[in-house]
C-alpha cells in the first residue's frame, strides 16, 4: 500500500506533466510551510461531513485535515472553454488563505495540512451539475478534463523553491 506522502508524491508528479505553469502569483511556495506539512486534493470522497464515527468508519484523511473551504462557482454553459479556465477569483482565494496559513503556523497555530476541495468538478446532491469547485474544468458532455488557471497556480506554488 503506497504511503500517503507517496500518493502525493505521484500527484504532485503527474500534474506537473500535465500542466504549463503560466500563472503569475507570487509570494508564496512550499518552503513557507512547515517540514512534513501535507498538501493534496480531495477528488471524491467517502465522506459523511461531521459524522466520522458513523457506523464505526473512523476518521478519514479528509476529516483530519480539512473542511470543506474553497470557491464554487455556477456552471455557465455561455462561456467558453478559455474563459471557464480563467478562475482568477479561486486563485486569489487559495493564495489569500494559504498567506493567512503561513502566518497563523509562525504564530504556533496546529496546522499540518491543506487539502483543496476539488481536484475535479462533480455532481453535488443538491446542485447536480450546476455548480464548478474544480483545479480542472470537466466537460460533462465529453469528459474531457482540463487545468485550470488554480490548477497551474497550485502546482507552482507547490514546486517553486524545490
Amino acid at each position: 500500500m503506497m504511503s500517503c506522502r507517496g500518493v502525493l508524491g505521484f500527484w504532485l508528479v503527474f500534474l506537473s506533466y500535465m500542466v504549463c505553469c503560466t500563472v503569475a502569483w507570487n509570494g508564496l511556495s512550499r518552503n513557507d510551510f512547515p517540514e512534513g506539512f501535507i498538501f493534496g486534493t480531495a477528488s471524491s470522497a467517502y465522506q459523511y461531513e461531521g459524522a466520522y464515527n458513523e457506523g464505526g468508519r473512523g476518521a478519514s484523511i479528509w476529516d483530519t485535515f480539512s473542511h470543506k473551504k474553497g470557491v464554487d462557482e455556477f456552471s455557465n454553459s455561455s462561456l467558453s472553454l478559455n474563459q471557464s479556465l480563467n478562475d482568477t477569483t479561486r486563485v486569489q482565494y487559495h493564495h489569500d488563505y494559504l498567506q493567512y496559513l503561513v502566518k497563523a503556523i509562525r504564530e504556533n497555530a496546529d496546522v499540518r495540512g491543506y487539502f483543496v476541495w476539488s481536484l475535479l468538478d462533480n455532481f453535488e446532491w443538491i446542485l447536480g451539475y450546476s455548480v464548478r469547485f474544480g483545479l480542472y474544468f470537466v466537460d460533462f458532455k465529453t469528459l474531457m478534463r482540463y487545468p485550470k488557471t488554480f490548477a497551474e497556480w497550485f502546482i507552482r506554488m507547490l514546486l517553486k523553491g524545490n
